[in-house]
This record gives structure tokens, C-alpha cells and sequence, in this order.
């Protein structure tokens, strides 16, 4: 056991002062691109050393690219088909 006692206090908030809808998907869509892009990295850096972690960072760019479509179909105005761009 390590004993001590955890702190129940909230650390700051990164506040971006930006509260519209659209702001707030826009900022999700750039941190989803920064996601997929470490996992890409990741999947450099094991590629051939380690099956599993190839195969975890093939996962997660998998899921981050999906989450790169939802929130880019979510920034389009409806009927628009070609992906949203800032």
C-alpha cells in the first residue's frame, strides 16, 4: 500500500472562450487530426518490433479516423457532400 491521500481538488481548465456549436466542432476536428497523427507515429516507431502494439495503433487510428468523419459530416451544411474544410 502507498498510503497518502489523494487530492479531491480540480485543477484549472483550459478555457478557449469559445462556446458556439461550430467553434467547439472545429476545435474536436483539429484535436481529432492531432490524435490520428501520434498514432501514426506510434505505428512508425513499433512497425516491426511489436505485432501487438502494431496492432493497437492500427485500432486506435482506425477509431480516430472515424471520429475525424463523424465531426467533419457534423461541420457540413446539409446535402453537402464534399468534406468540410476551414
Amino acid at each position: 500500500m502507498l498510503g497518502g491521500h489523494p487530492s479531491l481538488k480540480i485543477g484549472a481548465l483550459l478555457e478557449t472562450e469559445k462556446h458556439d456549436i461550430g467553434d467547439i466542432l472545429r476545435e474536436s476536428l483539429e484535436h481529432e487530426a492531432l490524435t490520428a497523427s501520434v498514432y501514426h507515429e506510434l505505428l512508425g516507431l513499433v512497425e516491426g518490433k511489436s505485432v501487438i502494439l502494431e496492432e493497437y495503433a492500427r485500432g486506435m487510428i482506425h477509431l480516430e479516423e472515424q471520429h475525424l468523419d463523424e465531426v467533419n459530416k457534423m461541420l457540413r451544411k446539409p446535402g453537402d457532400l464534399a468534406p468540410f474544410e476551414a
